[in-house]
């Protein structure tokens, strides 16, 4: 059997991020971090909506009554 191995890298001094690139990156991270903290607190507040909504209406099927009632206007 023939082994490949991966020709190893060296990294110089025209490879490493400089200042700008850094900052790039970490704004990236956070802005990523900040999108998926907005996504999660939605998330949260759509069950605690719901939530409330079927402790006001009383159990799920009279949620869902309701709601279709309210749509459709009957």
């Amino acid at each position: 059997m023939r082994t490949l191995t991966a020709p190893k890298t060296v990294l110089d001094e025209a490879s490493k991020l400089t200042f700008r690139q850094t900052m790039l990156v970490i704004t990236f991270r956070v802005s990523i971090i900040l999108t998926l903290l907005v996504i999660v607190l939605i998330g949260v507040w759509a069950l605690l909506a719901l939530t409330g909504g079927m402790i006001a209406a009383g159990d799920p099927l009279a949620l869902i009554r309701g709601w279709f009632n309210a749509v459709t206007g009957l």
